[in-house]
Parts: structure tokens; C-alpha cells; sequence
């Protein structure tokens, strides 16, 4: 691929600030969205405290102290807020230093004493998170080494690396992509250092990759089924029942129609499903698998009011009512939500009565079954619209001694059936706790002095959810 700007920092400019300086300078040159960035940073690795008890990654550069890391190192997270502050939709980040991948978090004896003849690295896994739009590629896992080759002439994943720009082209579609350069090199780092380090990738793109490093696109390339995220992690793919590979992977396939089936690391089977892959077909592995269910709890406190004046006067006052949900999301279909809940009103007012003023108390339980759809509007927001339906039984005490003559019940009970249409809007406040806004019109069919009757109601409120 052609590129119009290379900014390359060579062994002079290997300072902090010279770092710094060029990824500062893709940003303000990257004026298109269109654009495709890449940065790829070799180095070694360490870390340090950035305040007291917060422990983070560094890069190592040419003026970096090893007793004053934090001050002279430069902060991994520093690296991704410079990178996210370029504008373009095809970005790439390569770590080609030790331990920077996102594997196990401890480094083990035997490698321990292998650190004095490779690169130092990392040991604990980081507490930043990558940025969504951007690729990131670590030369190694967790717990493993980034090892350096005299006779490959530097590190093993670089070398293999630019191999890949030359020879990767898995789909034979006459162009190399990030992710093709990375299987390559991926496939030849594990077997060249006997399994010892294990190149990764964190990827957020939708469809094919875009980002061509060499050639362009002159073919349909054959299908392909890939997956380099945590849910595809260690599957094994089957096609026709024959192993294919397993994830993270690339796995370049024919055209044509298979069963597909996909393994855990302890068999079981976690997709089987027939595919008609077509050329030039780039499938992520995790759309094949079915979406996991959420399982929340929800408190609920509503305004009640009943447009009914009698029914208002007489038995169910305006008032607040209580709530309390259990819910499952994705049940039936993907942005399904369906639940059961149970709430509680207590109400309280006078009936007048031959012009007496009698109290009463008022007793509302309810139960009730729910489904309906929720629509992510925003990352943080989301509307449910449902369908409910339920069975109500109310209680009613007078609270004051009636004479006889006036022969009126002190104690009345009656049941209701009922149907809603709630909705509600959600914000997600942390990541499992919501907050949402309640608003419910609704019907019930209450037989009251043996007379069947229809009431409507709207409530109105706010609800605290708490799912996993």
C-alpha cells in the first residue's frame, strides 16, 4: 500500500519526547476519517506505579531511568489517548514488546530466569482499556516473552511481521490486510519459538478488515471465518465434522455450503449450524455464537392515579405503589426481555356517607407476567416496550366504628384482572446497575358490589435494576 506520510523514529529519535512528537504529528496531519494509521512501537516494556497502589504499564525509551520509570517511561495510556485523538475509522497500534498482551497474569519461574537474555516485561495484566476503532497487537501473551533473534537480526514477531506484508495474503484476494500480516506472523512466531510466545490481537472491526498494508483487492477472496476477542478465545472450529483450527484465528475456507460447529476448550459444543459461505465472505467468529442471557432484579416506586371518580373516592386513591421484578433478557430472541413482578400499594381516604366522614385503608397485591422488546438507543441507553398482564387482589378496612343502622361493611376484598403497556427508559449508571423512568397505561376489570367494571390507570416512576 501507498502511504503519504512515514514518519519513522530510528535509534536517534528514541527519546520520551521524540515518541511523543511523532504520534502527536499523525494526529494533526490525519485530517480524513479515511485515513489508515498505523504505529508500531518495538521496544521494552517495564512498569511502574503512577500514584501509590495504581500499578501501570510503560514503554522504555532511550532516556528512560530504571529508579525513575513514572517520570522518564511513557505511560501505555498515554499512547492510547494521543492515538484516540486521530480522527480516522482505521487505526492500528502494534506492541512488539514484551508481555504486552492480555493473557495470563503472572510471569512463572523458568521464565523469570530468561528475562536477563530477552526483553524485560510486564508482569501483572494492565488496567487500562483499549479503545473501541482500534486494533491493537501485541508480539506476545501474558506471562511470556517477546524474544529477540541475532540471526533474524531483532525481535522474532517483527521479523515475521513484515514477512507477512509480503507473503500473508490467506484469502488470496491479491491484497495483505493488518489482520493477514498478523495470522502469518501469529502461525510462524508460535512454531519458531517452539509454542514459548503467542502473538495477540484485540479488534474491534465489523465485516472484512480494511486496513490493507500491501497490493489492493483485484479478487474475491475465498471465504473466511475469524475471531481474535475474549468470547472466541480457545474454540475450536469443525467443518463437516473435520478440525479446521481454533481461535484466535483466521481460518481461510472454500466456497460452498457446511456444518459448522464450534467447541469449547473442554468439548462442548457451543454452535452447530449449517453455513452457505459465499467468496469474498469475512464472518467474526463471535456472531455465530448465540448471545449469553442477563438476568436482572428491578425496585420499583410508582405514582398511581385511576380515571375513575368513584373507584378513586371510594376504594383506590392516587398514591405510590411498590415493586419488585425479576427479569431475563434475550429469552426468547436477541432484544427480547421478559419477567415476572409482584408490587404492593397502600392507600388511604375518607367516603362520604349520609354525610358522615368515614376513614378508610386501603390493600393492593398484584402479580404479574411481562415480555416485550428493548431497543438500544444510545451505548449507555435503551427503551423497553412491553406487554404485562396480571391479577391483582385488593382490601379495603374501614377504620372507624360505623353504627349499626347505617349497615355499611367495615371489611370489602375483590379481585382485578389487568393488562399494560409499560415502557421505560434506562440509563446504565455503572455496568451492571441501571436507572430507568417508568410510564404505564393500563386496563382492569374489577367486579366491585357484584358488578363487573373497567378502570383505567396510568403510573408513572422510577425503577433501580441490578443485572448480570
Amino acid at each position: 500500500a501507498d502511504y503519504e506520510k512515514i514518519i519513522l523514529v530510528g535509534k536517534e529519535r528514541t527519546k520520551r519526547s521524540d515518541i511523543l512528537y511523532a504520534i502527536n504529528e499523525l494526529s494533526k496531519i490525519n485530517s480524513n476519517v479515511d485515513d489508515t494509521i498505523i504505529v508500531y512501537i518495538s521496544s521494552h516494556g517495564t512498569l511502574g506505579y503512577k500514584s501509590p497502589g495504581d500499578l501501570r504499564r510503560y514503554v522504555v525509551a532511550s532516556d528512560t531511568k530504571k529508579d525513575m520509570v513514572e517520570q522518564t517511561g511513557l505511560l501505555v495510556d498515554d499512547l492510547y489517548k494521543v492515538f484516540d485523538t486521530c480522527k480516522s475509522r482505521k487505526k492500528v497500534l502494534i506492541f512488539a514488546f514484551c508481555h504486552s498482551g492480555k493473557g495470563k497474569s503472572y510471569l512463572n519461574d523458568d521464565l523469570s530466569k530468561m528475562v536477563s537474555k530477552l526483553k524485560s516485561g510486564f508482569f501483572v495484566k494492565p488496567i487500562e482499556e483499549v479503545s473501541k476503532a482500534t486494533i491493537v497487537i501485541s508480539a506476545s501473551s501474558w506471562g511470556e516473552v517477546a524474544i529477540e533473534d541475532d540471526k533474524l537480526g531483532g525481535d522474532v514477531y517483527t521479523y515475521y511481521f513484515a514477512e507477512g506484508i509480503e507473503k500473508g495474503d490467506l484469502n488470496q484476494d491479491g491484497a495483505v490486510t493488518i489482520t493477514e500480516a498478523h495470522e502469518y506472523a501469529r502461525e510462524k512466531v508460535y512454531y519458531y519459538t517452539n509454542g514459548m510466545q503467542k502473538p495477540s490481537i484485540e479488534t474491534f472491526i465489523e465485516g472484512a478488515d480494511p486496513i490493507i498494508l500491501r497490493g489492493s483487492i483485484n479478487r474475491t477472496g475465498k471465504p473466511l471465518i475469524f475471531g481474535y476477542g475474549e468470547s472466541s478465545s480457545n474454540l475450536k472450529l469443525l467443518v463437516n465434522g473435520r478440525p479446521k483450527g481454533v481461535f484466535p484465528s483466521t481460518i481461510v475456507l472454500d466456497e460452498g455450503e457446511f456444518d459448522i460447529e464450534l467447541l469449547t476448550a473442554s468439548g462442548k459444543r457451543l454452535v452447530s449450524q449449517r453455513l452457505n459461505l459465499k467468496s469474498g465472505e469475512a464472518i467474526e467468529v463471535s456472531r455465530l455464537i448465540p448471545p449469553p442471557r442477563y438476568y436482572g432484579v428491578e425496585f420499583s416506586i410508582n405514582y398511581v392515579n385511576y380515571f375513575n371518580d368513584i373507584l378513586k373516592s371510594e376504594l383506590l386513591p392516587p398514591g405510590l405503589k411498590g415493586g419488585l421484578s425479576f427479569y431475563v433478557r434475550r429469552l426468547l430472541f436477541s432484544n427480547n426481555i421478559s419477567g415476572i413482578g409482584l408490587s404492593y400499594y397502600n392507600g388511604n381516604d375518607h367516603i362520604l356517607y349520609k354525610n358522615m366522614s368515614i376513614p378508610y385503608n386501603t390493600n393492593l397485591f398484584e402479580s404479574s407476567l411481562y415480555t416485550g422488546i428493548y431497543l438500544d438507543i444510545y451505548p449507555d441507553i435503551s427503551l423497553s416496550l412491553l406487554v404485562k398482564s396480571g391479577i391483582a387482589y385488593v382490601n379495603r378496612d374501614i377504620t372507624f366504628d360505623v353504627p349499626e343502622e347505617y349497615k355499611y361493611e367495615s371489611h370489602q376484598n375483590c379481585s382485578s384482572y389487568f393488562a399494560g403497556l409499560p415502557v421505560q427508559l434506562n440509563y446504565t449508571i455503572f455496568h451492571h446497575l441501571n436507572l430507568g423512568i417508568d410510564f404505564e397505561p393500563r386496563m382492569d376489570v374489577m367486579v366491585v358490589d357484584n358488578k363487573t367494571n373497567q378502570y383505567f390507570s396510568i403510573s408513572s416512576g422510577i425503577s433501580i435494576g441490578l443485572e448480570y
